[in-house]
Order: C-alpha cells, then structure tokens, then sequence
C-alpha cells in the first residue's frame, strides 16, 4: 500500500471550514462556562508515565523517553488532571479544574475530551446544571442518565444473573423474568 502525502491515519481527526468552526464554538462555550463557575482550565502534556495505571493497556499508544522508560499518548485527561491537581498543584488553593484537550487511544485513534474536575467536592447538581447549560447552548437535546455501578451488581445478586447480561446489554433476559418493576425499569 502507497502512502500519498496528504493522507491522513484512520482514526485521525481532521477539522476545517464549517466542522473547524463548530469545534472552536463548543471549546469557547465550554471554557466560558466553567470559567464562569470558577474553574481554571489545565493543558496537561501529550505524554504521561501513569496512563497504564487507570486505562486498559491494549489502548494505549506507548512510547519510550530518553531513558527508555515506558510513556504512553494521554489516552485519558481525567487521569493526569487529578494526578497532577493532587500532587504538584495541590498549593495552588485551587479545587476545580477543566480541560479541554485531544486524548489518543490504540492505533491511531483520536478524540478531544471536555472534562471537568472538582476535587474534594461531590456537588453533582452543579456538575448537572453546568452539562445542562452547555448543551443548552450547544442546542443539543439529551437525556441525563446518572447511574451507580453497585446497581447492576445488587441486581445480579437478588435475581441470580450473570454480570454479563449487564455487560452484554442482553435486556430480553431481563424482560424475561416477568417483573413489572424490573421491566418498566429496562425499558425506560
């Protein structure tokens, strides 16, 4: 296979005219408004030593440094954002952090990550009310779904069902069971 100049890797993200422009709106809009709620927004590298430890390996794309020691692509923001906010900004006397950054991921895959770090804090309406403002503005229509993981394994236990049936998204098993409060809930 011939490789020409102006190809570009699968998986690689490629913005101009029209689709450069909407990118640029939803950076601005989003950095506006966590700025306005009191966040400061941290750029942190490309690189990183610690992806392996919170990300699947197989997706990262890895790297030597000079040392030879192992440094993948930022395959995750949320990752390095708490790592360095805790560790090397923790006298900064600031909680709240927000990015706005590509992250890459095995082979040749990239995506930009928004992401919104509150440290120490566990406010979740002001986490929801900042996404509704912003897809407000964005004019997006959603559903907001906030799920606890605990719930799948409760289930598992009171009904005798395999986690994969969660995992899978297998819902007819579900269903099956003939529960009206299990069915009404799978079906919402």
């Amino acid at each position: 296979m011939q490789i020409y100049e102006h190809e570009i890797p699968s998986g690689s993200r490629l913005y101009f005219g029209k689709s450069a422009k909407i990118k640029r709106r939803i950076e601005r809009l989003a950095s506006e408004l966590l700025e306005e709620k009191g966040f400061s927004e941290i750029i942190t590298p490309f690189f990183s030593y610690h992806q392996r430890f919170g990300l699947k390996e197989q997706k990262l794309l890895r790297l030597s440094d000079e040392s030879n020691h192992e440094v993948s692509l930022r395959g995750d923001s949320t990752i390095d954002v708490v790592r360095i906010a805790t560790r090397r900004l923790k006298g900064q006397n600031q909680s709240k952090w927000f990015y706005i950054q590509p992250v890459f991921c095995y082979p040749s895959m990239e995506f930009y990550q928004i992401g919104a770090e509150m440290l120490g804090s566990s406010e979740l309406g002001l986490c929801v009310s900042i996404a509704d403002k912003l897809l407000y503005k964005l004019e997006l229509s959603t559903h907001l779904q906030i799920s606890n993981m605990r719930i799948p394994y409760i289930l598992c236990e009171l009904l005798g069902l395999d986690m994969s049936v969660f995992e899978q998204g297998r819902i007819e098993i579900l269903l099956a069971k003939n529960i009206p409060w299990l069915s009404s809930l799978a079906k919402a």
